[in-house]
């Protein structure tokens, strides 16, 4: 979640002097000043004004160079130990390098033309390799699905071991499809010419922000500078002015990955794009091109297009067993439909029980304008209009759905909880100063006294944490779905870099300047407890496919820390009600339902898939992907799949009705 706070903006404009020293001349343009004025004030800024308050020292130093050399070679499938051996005189330089004037980036370049080197040897051995004997074939070996740990190949002749093995799984995962040898020759001699043109289209921006997003993400998960092209993406976003799918996409090791899906976009219209889905093709107007190992940059452009056309992304499904299943999604390119992306209400009847569903996909406001007015649209004030409705319809009870959640404006979660509760704190914010400040709902009076649950899953971030949290510490209903929610309890900053780069007037730099997003505050809830890393842990657990994923803040390196401060001045709801015996009742349902024991089997395969080798042995792989298969049969025949089915949202229906019923 992020905040302005324009007077950041303030003590920067210092920043060339202060990062000059007292008498100092100004830096002379030249070949990468302009780099390095970007690096400077990003460093500065990190260690000045980053929420953690830690120094850019030399343990920080150690922590930049290894997220820098994950960010080249995640896989340790590159860089020899003789390699690490060599940027060791790096290591502890990297903070004195980027102070200097102009900033040292030396070192930045130097690992990344060794990364291009290894890339290029690579290229060629693999390109050759599909032509030896012996490689296009099964045969009894394993290889190492997550070497992120692994120790670096000790020399050239383990390198290329590697190198032939990873040839092979690309290889079988295309016999796997049906793809026949000659084919597959064909199409993995182009992925990896198309891997050296990327490499030659490397400009030293794009080395400048992995460099520099190294050096945010030792401070933590969510800081990282945007070089202009990402930044212009980030701006596309914000103001929905280009048209594509609605999707949140990472770059993780040789797959980009749907982070996330924005509500009301076209592909959470579609409803079968998903987080975790790898895009491995990607098609338009019939020709399809394998986005395996390519940029994300220019993946996105692929995917985006004119208004109205199609797009057909080819994706390895989340839980799917294999990388060799796959699975061809259609989306239409779309602006977000405000209609789409604003909560929506339901009433549904469990055993004579009437509750009103809210699904709330976002925490929105400004997003449109309504009936030729000014008025702005807001989550609150279209939630509190379905309350009126429900309230007609004679409801007992409301649960707000918040499992696609990922966050949104802080105010409308203030806002969201103020119609459940009667004036009080909803969340306090800790400033890098230890300065507590508690946000409250000074609206008195309800708009729903009664009965209310909420529905949070793994995918329920930021805002969303903060109702639920608000909800639970209240007393004020139920919480239920997934163990916990995703554990974001930070706020970032987002800057455009020019205005202070233009203080150093160096030609040309305002062109590389792009933008930091920082890390400045953390939420805690009314109770003092934080969300960062533990989430909102639900008072009834209903496991769902995303459950146990591991996917949450917690799973980040460099996460900031869990910790607690003094619980704000609020008044509980009053008597809560029997988790316990809850959560005992719906256990009892849901070791029954023939669902979520498909679910359960989904979920042990996904982990199985998760284990530390992938077998080079075709006939194994076939027998695991036909294992998923009939398990994915079994999830047709006890009606798991279908747009329609949420058994998820049906037993919490079921836990709303025991609640009512006491």
């Amino acid at each position: 979640m992020s905040q302005p706070r324009r007077a950041w903006l303030r003590p920067l404009r210092l920043l060339p002097l202060l990062l000059l020293g007292a008498g100092a001349a100004p830096p002379k343009p030249g070949p990468g000043r302009q780099e390095a004025v970007v690096a400077s004030i990003v460093a500065y800024s990190l260690q000045n004004y980053h929420y953690s308050k830690q120094g850019l020292d030399d343990q920080m130093a150690v922590r930049w160079m290894d997220n820098y050399l994950e960010s080249l070679d995640p896989s340790r499938i590159f860089f020899t130990a003789a390699d690490i051996a060599d940027f060791s005189r790096f290591q502890t330089r990297l903070d004195d390098a980027v102070r200097a004037i102009p900033a040292d980036l030396d070192p930045a370049f130097t690992v990344h033309g060794r990364y291009a080197q290894r890339m290029r040897e690579y290229c060629a051995f693999a390109k050759a390799a599909l032509r030896q004997p012996g490689v296009l074939e099964s045969r009894s070996a394993d290889l190492v699905a997550d070497r992120s740990k692994a120790p670096w190949p000790a020399d050239e002749a383990e390198l290329h071991a590697l190198w032939r093995d990873r040839v092979t799984e690309q290889w079988l995962r295309l016999a796997l499809q049906g793809v026949a040898k000659d084919q597959a020759i064909t199409q993995l001699d182009a992925r990896f010419d198309r891997l050296l043109r990327d490499l030659d289209e490397t400009e030293s921006t794009d080395v400048l922000e992995l460099y520099l997003g190294a050096l945010g993400q030792a401070y933590d998960p969510h800081s990282v500078w945007f070089a202009p092209a990402s930044k212009d993406d980030f701006d596309i976003q914000m103001r929905d002015a280009l048209e594509g799918i609605g999707a949140t996409l990472v770059r993780e090791e040789d797959y980009i990955t749907v982070k996330s899906l924005v509500p009301g976009g076209p592909a959470a219209r579609a409803n079968e794009l998903q987080p975790g889905d790898r895009i491995v093709a990607v098609a338009q107007g019939g020709q399809k091109t394998d986005v395996v190992g390519m940029r994300i940059d220019h993946v996105v452009k692929l995917i985006r297009g004119p208004k109205g056309t199609d797009v057909v992304l080819t994706v390895i499904p989340a839980g799917a067993a294999d990388a060799s299943q796959t699975r061809d999604l259609r989306i239409t390119r779309d602006q977000v439909v405000i209609a789409e992306a604003a909560a929506k209400g339901e009433v549904r009847e469990v055993d004579g029980v009437k509750v009103g569903v809210i699904d709330v996909p976002s925490f929105y406001q400004d997003l449109s304008e309504r009936g030729g007015k000014s008025a702005p649209r807001t989550t609150a004030d279209d939630v509190r209009r379905i309350l009126d409705g429900f309230k007609k319809d004679g409801v007992a009870a409301v649960l707000v759905d918040l499992r696609a959640n990922g966050g949104g404006a802080l105010t409308q979660a203030i806002a969201l909880t103020g119609l459940f509760i009667d004036a009080g704190p909803v969340v306090q914010i800790k400033d890098r100063q230890g300065r507590v400040e508690v946000l409250e709902d000074r609206e008195k009076g309800l708009a729903w006294e009664g009965p209310l649950a909420v529905v949070t899953s793994a995918h329920s971030a930021s805002a969303s944490e903060i109702f639920a949290g608000a909800i639970q510490d209240y007393g004020r209903g139920l919480v239920v779905g997934d163990s916990s929610t995703h554990g974001k309890g930070t706020v970032q900053q987002f800057i455009d870099l020019s205005p202070v780069v233009a203080g150093f007037q160096v030609p040309g730099a305002a062109d590389v300047a792009g933008a930091l997003k920082y890390t400045t505050d953390q939420f805690y809830r009314v109770s003092g407890r934080s969300t960062q890393q533990v989430g909102v842990e639900a008072d009834v657990v209903i496991p769902s496919l995303s459950d146990g994923l591991d996917m949450g803040e917690s799973s980040l390196p460099f996460a900031l820390a869990y910790d607690e401060i003094d619980p704000a001045r609020f008044r509980a709801w009053g008597q809560r009600p029997d988790r316990a015996a809850l959560q005992r009742r719906s256990a009892e349902r849901v070791g029954g339902d023939p669902r979520f024991q498909v679910m359960a089997e989904l979920r042990a395969l996904r982990d199985a898939r998760d284990q530390d080798t992938i077998s080079l042995d075709l006939d194994q792989r076939r027998q695991e992907r036909s294992n998923w298969e009939e398990l994915e049969k079994r999830a047709e025949a006890v009606g798991l799949e279908g747009e329609a089915v949420d058994p998820v949202l049906d037993e919490a229906l079921r836990v709303v009705r025991d609640f009512v019923k006491g």
